[in-house]
């Protein structure tokens, strides 16, 4: 009887460890659904969402300079022409890439949109992140996608780049703060597309 009793306490032991490690799992599983861009393997708008306004915030409180690139895929409909959804989705994941290995381990790259990304720099002035929009500009030049049919694609981006200045200035208006720096972002890489018929991977910056 006595076995029986100690058999019984050990598999409600084992069952309940592999119940706690099903849960742990699905939660790890569904944390990173939540985090990660299934398409670009990048971080998420909710990602983006979580961390954006946290660190304007410290940037605001330590008076720690902070940039922000918003790139955009040129041409998506062309690509969706030229290749098909499926094609385009390659590109979209190599521009993912590219963008995640051009930035440093410090910064955090998100996809906001459907062919757009966002970097955010931390500590990091318009001059310094100039290098990494090089970095980026370059890597993207380089880059090839092979279709599914054989077929090798290139593509373009549009880049605008806004620092965060002076933000000191900004403390208790944080909110204000990272939505002005987002606009100002926005902007000037609508304007930088407008050049792209005579600018390779054009670039504004403020």
């Amino acid at each position: 009887m006595l076995h029986v009793l100690l058999f019984c306490e050990t598999f409600l032991l084992v069952s309940s460890a592999i119940v706690i490690a099903c849960l742990v799992f699905d939660h790890r599983r569904l944390m990173t659904q939540l985090t990660i861009d299934p398409l670009m393997q990048i971080g998420s708008r909710a990602l983006f969402e979580q961390v954006y306004p946290t660190t304007i915030a410290h940037a605001c409180r330590t008076r720690e300079a902070l940039t922000l690139l918003f790139i955009d895929l040129n041409d998506l409909k062309l690509l969706n022409s030229l290749y098909g959804h499926p094609g385009a989705d390659r590109i979209l994941c190599a521009l993912g890439g590219v963008v995640a290995k051009s930035v440093r381990s410090s910064d955090i790259v998100c996809r906001i949109g459907g062919d757009e990304c966002v970097a955010i720099l931390p500590n990091t002035t318009a001059e310094q992140a100039n290098v990494l929009v090089e970095r980026i500009r370059e890597a993207v030049r380089n880059e090839r996608v092979l279709m599914a049919n054989g077929d090798v694609a290139t593509f373009g981006v549009s880049i605008g780049g806004a620092s965060l200045v002076h933000p000191s200035d900004r403390h208790g208006k944080t909110t204000e703060a990272a939505q002005e720096l987002l606009d100002r972002a926005n902007r000037l890489m609508l304007a930088a597309k407008l050049l792209k018929g005579s600018v390779e991977n054009p670039i504004l910056f403020q």
